[in-house]
């Protein structure tokens, strides 16, 4: 019964020791630098949004605070450019599982100008397996609405002033599109807009919205 227990014990001491080894593969300072810039870029943004709850959607309280989250956004970009060139793309066993997400969210959250340069290197991250695929896909369809196309996966709502209310950006097919979503690790297209932006989906309204959508592309070629 003694052996037992020491058995037990060495090998509760062994997997703490294993364990512990693991965290400390994790850049610690680098995580803290990420999570403070997705902070303040998150908190600002919120502000704003509580700002256009109290005030409406055309709040001019709400668009000074604009003003000081592109400021940070900005700022966020310098350092992490710096980042990128130190370290590449810092996967989750360098900056955890939070640290890819605020990262993702950082640059995700920059200009339509700016955005498309961090495509090859996402590219290339997720094909050495340092960058979840969804990651690129948000990117990917972020772009695509910067650009006027229609967007792949749905993870994009947009604000139509003629309405003053916030809808999908017009998808590619989206009878699929919880298919393609499933394909890179997303779950359904409904929950994420319903959990996200408290919008529902109604699938032949969206059908409508991009067959409208792709109409007005052809007269404008």
């Amino acid at each position: 019964m003694k052996i037992l227990k020491s058995l037990v014990v060495l090998m509760l001491f062994v997997f703490c020791i294993k364990g512990s080894g693991q965290n400390t593969k994790l850049n610690q300072s680098l995580i803290k630098t990420i999570d403070s810039m997705f902070q303040k870029d998150d908190e600002s943004l919120r502000k704003a949004s509580e700002l256009r709850a109290l005030d409406g959607m055309q709040s001019s309280r709400a668009k000074e605070q604009d003003s000081i989250t592109h400021v940070i956004r900005i700022n966020n970009l310098i350092e992490i450019d710096k980042i990128l060139a130190q370290y590449g793309w810092p996967g989750e066993d360098v900056i955890g599982e939070d640290g890819g997400h605020s990262l993702f969210a950082i640059i995700q959250h920059a200009n339509m100008n700016t955005r498309p340069k961090y495509v090859p290197i996402m590219q290339k991250a997720v094909k050495n397996g340092k960058c979840r695929p969804r990651y690129l896909a948000g990117i990917e369809d972020r772009i695509a609405t910067d650009q006027g196309k229609l967007q792949i996966y749905g993870d994009q709502v947009k604000f139509y002033p003629k309405t003053e209310t916030f809808d999908v950006w017009p998808i590619v097919d989206p009878e699929n599109v919880d298919q393609r979503r499933a394909s890179i690790g997303l779950g359904p297209i409904a929950i994420h807009l319903k959990n996200r932006f408290n919008l529902d989906w109604d699938l032949e309204d969206q059908k409508i919205r991009t067959t409208t959508f792709l109409e007005e592309m052809k007269k404008k070629e």
